[in-house]
């Protein structure tokens, strides 16, 4: 009687864990229900998530021109951050980048003879109004040469296992650098930093999620850095040619040289919902810029999920376990055609769940799939509170056992 009622009981043991993540999936139909872009690649992600909203050729390693400023300035913030660096402490300023500067295609910003500028100068001039010499003084800043600059962003791209070669901390090419002396050694005098769209864009999450203050510059318009005005070169921010206040863009970076062509990231919200986007080698870059983010609000809506309890079995054996419950949410973007239970999946154990779980602790993976764009997804499910479970021997074992299949959401679950 006993070897019974566990025999039909031990399989219903249930895990409740908290949805804790989107992992995003490369697939080749991503986009397959989105207009194709005027440019060379294209990228869309939600910023806090992750999730892939759109990709067009994201992994292609293309010229980004002075989108490349956004490594520049992830990686100076991370040293004012840290201590390193003061943002009132002043940066030295070379005869040969005051020569840039004057010069009409590579200078934005005038410095002149024995001017001095902070750090948090040269980091607006650089993010507002595109400053190269901005740009490369503060790199050689925090670098101490502007090759063993170079040398770290490389590392840093390396770190976060995105396609990115640099040669330039500014975004000009050798073509131009070699002019003033600032080529990198060893490299051609053709050499360029060659960047993915999904690269770049992942750079922009870290900046912006890392370092949220970047957003105060990023959508200032105008400013003045030792009298000399500063004007952005963004012209989605509010008051600028191509501003739309349905868009709410508030950020990020232009870029242009006539080998990468225009080149745009921006960052803005959707009731609430923070997106980075990326277009690399357009012939206009804010037109179909436009295009992207507007398709991406007809396309998409953001729902609610409601973690639930799910069904679990270790992967190395017919034994399953209990975990708290909880409290939390979050949510993704589907298609409009898309209701939740269409998203598809089954809820796997990660690992053999034996002796305390701490709070956050992976405890499953699962994949969704939304059937109309093909996008598809991965959620982490996490412990909401550290737990001790207790494990229940199956005495009877099906040899046909199979992990149970879990529903994702609350079938009450609401469209955002």
């Amino acid at each position: 009687m006993k070897n019974t009622f566990w025999g039909k009981m031990g399989v219903i043991v249930a895990v409740i864990a908290v949805l804790c993540t989107w992992l995003p999936q490369q697939t080749a139909n991503a986009s397959s229900q989105l207009d194709h872009v005027s440019a060379r690649a294209a990228y869309a992600i939600d910023a806090e998530s992750g999730q892939v909203l759109y990709q067009q050729n994201q992994n292609q390693e293309v010229p980004i021109a002075s989108l490349t400023k956004l490594m520049t300035l992830y990686l100076v913030e991370r040293d004012v951050q840290s201590g390193k660096l003061n943002w009132s402490d002043n940066v030295p300023i070379d005869k040969e980048l005051q020569k840039m500067s004057k010069n009409s295609e590579t200078g934005s910003v005038e410095m002149k003879t024995n001017e001095k500028f902070t750090v948090k100068q040269l980091f607006d001039a650089a993010l507002i109004a595109s400053s190269n010499s901005a740009a490369i003084a503060l790199g050689n800043k925090v670098g101490g040469s502007n090759a063993r600059f170079i040398q770290m962003m490389n590392e840093q791209a390396k770190r976060w296992h995105i396609d990115a070669k640099f040669v330039s901390s500014s975004g000009l090419d050798n073509t131009d650098l070699t002019k003033y002396h600032y080529d990198l050694k060893g490299t051609d005098k053709k050499a360029q930093n060659l960047v993915s769209a999904s690269a770049i864009t992942i750079i922009s999450q870290h900046l912006i999620n890392e370092f949220p203050d970047v957003l105060k510059v990023a959508k200032t318009t105008n400013e003045k850095v030792n009298g000399t005005a500063v004007m952005t070169s963004n012209e989605l921010l509010p008051g600028q040619p191509y501003y739309d206040e349905d868009l709410k863009v508030d950020g990020l970076k232009t870029g242009y040289t006539p080998k990468a062509l225009m080149c745009y990231t921006t960052t803005y919200t959707v009731d609430g919902h923070r997106i980075i986007a990326t277009v690399l080698g357009a012939k206009s870059s804010f037109p179909t810029m436009i295009k992207l983010m507007k398709n991406l609000k007809e396309t998409y809506t953001y729902e609610q999920i409601t973690p639930r309890p799910v069904a679990l079995r270790t992967p190395d054996s017919n034994r399953l376990l209990s975990a708290p419950s909880v409290s939390t949410t979050t949510g993704l973007w589907i298609s409009d055609d898309t209701n939740l239970e269409d998203l598809t999946g089954t809820v796997t154990a990660t690992t053999p769940l034996n002796g305390m779980i701490p709070t956050g602790n992976l405890v499953a993976r699962k994949q969704v799939t939304d059937k109309n764009l093909g996008l598809k997804e991965t959620v982490e499910y996490c412990t909401n509170t550290p737990y001790y479970p207790i494990s229940y021997e199956i005495w009877h074992r099906n040899s046909d056992f199979q992990p149970i299949n879990a529903s994702l959401a609350q079938q009450s679950a609401f469209r955002g």
